[in-house]
């Protein structure tokens, strides 16, 4: 069924149902922790901006949670 989407990327071994199942259950549980801390739940859904917040809420700066984050993306684009 998703076997030619451009929607979902073609992963060796993941199947794309097994994939849309884990996002769902991230997206799931990430608006439950900013529901927990009084934020709204459409804040955990916008990608970049859910890292901050999560940053500011463990206690650290917003843009340390971005440096970590690309940090742990740069050897996976081929960068550097």
């Amino acid at each position: 069924m998703f076997a030619n989407s451009q929607l979902i990327p073609e992963l060796p071994g993941i199947n794309p149902i097994l994939l849309v199942i884990m996002m769902t259950l991230l997206f799931a549980s990430l608006w439950r922790i900013f529901t927990k801390v009084n934020l709204p739940g459409w804040k955990a859904l916008i990608p970049f901006y859910n890292i901050w917040l999560l940053a500011e809420l463990a206690g650290s700066p917003g843009w340390m949670g971005l440096a970590m984050s690309l940090a742990a993306a740069i050897p996976e684009w081929g960068i550097f």
